[in-house]
């Protein structure tokens, strides 16, 4: 109970900034707000000229739900943990646009999921803006989050999820990592196990355990496995020991099933 309360204020600290904005305060960069200040956390929030938001409709479907027009969302995001609530910002490749509701599966990863994967860290560190801002900027990682993100949301709050869109929307962003990864794996073979495919791949994994598609597990651990070597061992991996134990940890879940060769030594 104590653990999830400390949880609970870290993340209202996080929020803190976003609160002052609420409420029409101006947020004193030099001098936090007593939010900020109590929790010994550093004010983040920044303002920014032009409009905050551009709200359009795809042309001929004027029923469709509005998208937020990257360009006007990253004038207004420059860090995605500071206010969790908002889309990193990120540098996509294969989307001109978000659904406001893309914000939210961001928010469910960030709250639900991203504690977990710190625990993996070897290094200290600002947990708050280290790897998830650089690993959004890659689209296979970015849309492997957002998967992530998606069946979180799903199995949260079904109800309001179902209401807003079909439960296998978020699919999409699966089929965006799984081709992004594959275009990867066709072309430069450094390019193609960097730390960012490596992490979007073990990101599909971990939905494919909750899911209990084993099959589609082992496909993904023995693609690591080969990455892996290539790299030249688990030592050549980044994010502070991040990858390195979180898959020598799924390795190990997957010897119970039967299958004890996968663990990279």
């Amino acid at each position: 109970m104590e653990n999830h309360s400390n949880l609970n204020s870290r993340h209202r600290a996080i929020l803190s900034c976003l609160s002052c904005h609420k409420h029409k305060k101006r947020c004193n960069r030099e001098w936090p707000c007593n939010n900020c200040s109590k929790r010994e956390f550093s004010c983040q929030y920044q303002e920014h000229q032009g409009p905050a938001t551009q709200r359009i409709t795809e042309p001929g479907n004027p029923e469709q739900e509005p998208f937020l027009d990257v360009q006007a969302s990253d004038n207004i995001h420059t860090n995605t943990l500071a206010l969790t609530w908002k889309p990193p910002q990120v540098h996509l490749s294969h989307y001109s646009q978000l659904f406001p509701r893309d914000f939210r599966l961001m928010e469910q990863f960030v709250i639900h999921f991203k504690p977990r994967l710190d625990t993996f860290r070897e290094a200290s560190g600002n947990i708050e803006k280290d790897w998830l801002l650089g690993v959004t900027k890659h689209p296979a990682s970015f849309n492997a989050i957002m998967y992530c993100g998606g069946t979180i949301y799903a199995k949260e709050d079904p109800k309001f999820y179902n209401v807003r869109r079909a439960e296998c929307d978020y699919l999409m962003y699966k089929l965006a990592a799984l081709n992004t990864i594959n275009e990867y794996l066709r072309g430069d073979s450094l390019a193609a196990v960097a730390d960012e495919i490596m992490l979007a791949v073990l990101i599909l994994m971990h939905v494919d355990g909750k899911m209990e598609d084993l099959y589609e597990y082992k496909v993904h651990l023995d693609g690591l496995h080969q990455m892996i070597t290539l790299r030249g061992g688990l030592g050549r991996l980044g994010y502070n020991g991040l990858l390195k134990n979180w898959y020598n940890w799924c390795a190990a879940m997957f010897m119970h099933f039967g299958d004890r060769n996968l663990l990279y030594k």
